[in-house]
């Protein structure tokens, strides 16, 4: 299976990635590889008019096992194509051969392999084109390796409806990797899988949902300003469609509540646990895309507000756990929280996913998004608390708050009519 993307970057030249990625000899559509390496080069800058067009072939073979671990081999050969005005062309070629990735099933194994790919490859691809232009790339972290697993059947077999609803909009946001721009933080800080489940979940918002293409904003590992940004132009959208948007607000990440005020905040990734006042305060938030009329509004957030959460907390010296102010929402809106007062959302290593998230979209999988907001609801509460008690013996209770204008009918409502 062959995904292709282009884009143009600042200076106008087209860059063109093209992946062939398979499992075990079968197409798989994950694409680590496709994802990583646009993510990997979107920060670079170079004054250009060329053509650089990316092809990618990849394969992994099973490996051996070793008491309960097995192994497999990721082999890629890499082409680079480079072409100016005057058609002259030069080609690149490199072979990566046996990569090694281990897990607890061949899946696992898989996933981690490319990631090992991923890395190399995005290295790689960096210094070529390093070389051929005086204008270096920028300086920028290393390749996020995305925690983008395909060892989960949510991430296949999306369902897809054929009806769209053009004045549906979606806000997707996956922060990830907070020690980018935070020095002080380890790895142990970042939110496993929260880019894998804000990129799946966009994919279901255009294929289940029905939201346009064009309508849905993806991002991962946001900023502060790029947060605001969005959400200011999704408030216009909002105003100009005259009550007729129906509007989606999915949140992977970190939450953290304000130590004085017990304010909830979603967490940017160039924010710190002691300085929440400079992320998104949760309730401005609701009130923000609540301040126009529309056709219904449906928040999904896989954080928790506690200060733990996934793999620890973002103030990891903090023992204490702090239970979050909750005010009450006004407006047309549905929110579904990961968890409740003071407890941690945590992730599903086995899925490739947040607990939360996971259930979420096995739901909208299973009925084709044909689905009330109750039964959505039920489903996501009973297999989330059932799995935090058996996988980690811990407590996660998902919750459903309304806006005040909203009666008991919001359970009988389809979350797509």
């Amino acid at each position: 299976m062959v995904f292709i993307i282009s884009l143009y970057w600042v200076f106008g030249q087209q860059l063109s990635i093209q992946t062939n990625e398979q499992v075990f000899g079968q197409a798989d559509n994950s694409s680590i590889l496709k994802i990583g390496i646009t993510n990997c080069l979107k920060d670079i800058a170079i004054s250009t008019s060329d053509t650089i067009m990316i092809a990618i072939d990849a394969n992994t073979s099973r490996g051996n096992t070793l008491r309960g671990l097995y192994f497999a081999l990721l082999s890629a050969n890499v082409d680079i194509t480079i072409s100016d005005n005057n058609m002259d062309v030069s080609n690149y070629q490199k072979s990566f051969i046996d990569l090694k990735g281990g897990g607890t099933n061949y899946d696992q194994a898989s996933n981690k392999a490319y990631q090992k790919g991923l890395e190399e490859i995005c290295a790689y691809v960096k210094v070529i084109i390093s070389d051929n232009y005086s204008g270096k790339p920028n300086e920028m972290p290393a390749p996020n390796l995305l925690s983008y697993s395909h060892s989960s059947e949510v991430d296949i077999d999306i369902p897809e409806n054929n009806r769209t609803y053009k004045d549906a909009y979606a806000l997707i946001i996956g922060n990830e990797d907070y020690t980018k721009y935070q020095s002080g933080l380890n790895s142990e800080s970042n939110v496993q899988f929260a880019i894998a489940d804000a990129t799946t979940f966009s994919l279901y918002a255009e294929k289940t949902l029905g939201v346009p293409k064009e309508n849905i904003v993806l991002l991962t590992d946001a900023v502060s300003t790029q947060i605001k940004r969005e959400l200011t132009k999704l408030t216009k959208l909002i105003e100009y469609s005259e009550g007729k948007a129906r509007v989606y607000f999915y949140y992977a990440g970190h939450g953290y509540p304000d130590p004085e005020t017990k304010e909830p905040y979603l967490i940017p990734v160039d924010v710190t646990g002691s300085d929440v006042r400079n992320g998104i305060q949760l309730y401005d938030l609701y009130r923000m895309l609540t301040e126009f009329p529309l056709q219904d509004l449906t928040v999904f957030i896989d954080a928790c507000f506690s200060g733990g959460g996934r793999n620890q907390g973002l103030i990891a010296a903090r023992s204490v756990k702090v239970k979050p102010k909750q005010d009450l929402i006004e407006g047309n809106i549905i929110v579904f929280s990961a968890s409740s007062g003071d407890q941690v959302s945590n992730p599903y290593p086995d899925k490739g996913h947040g607990l939360f998230t996971y259930f979420l979209l096995k739901k909208l999988q299973e009925t084709k998004g044909d689905v009330s907001y109750e039964q959505l609801a039920d489903f996501i509460r009973k297999n989330v608390k059932i799995t935090a008690i058996k996988m980690l013996n811990r407590e996660q209770t998902p919750e459903v708050n309304t806006g005040s204008i909203i009666n008991s009918s919001w359970k009988n409502k389809k979350l797509i009519e």
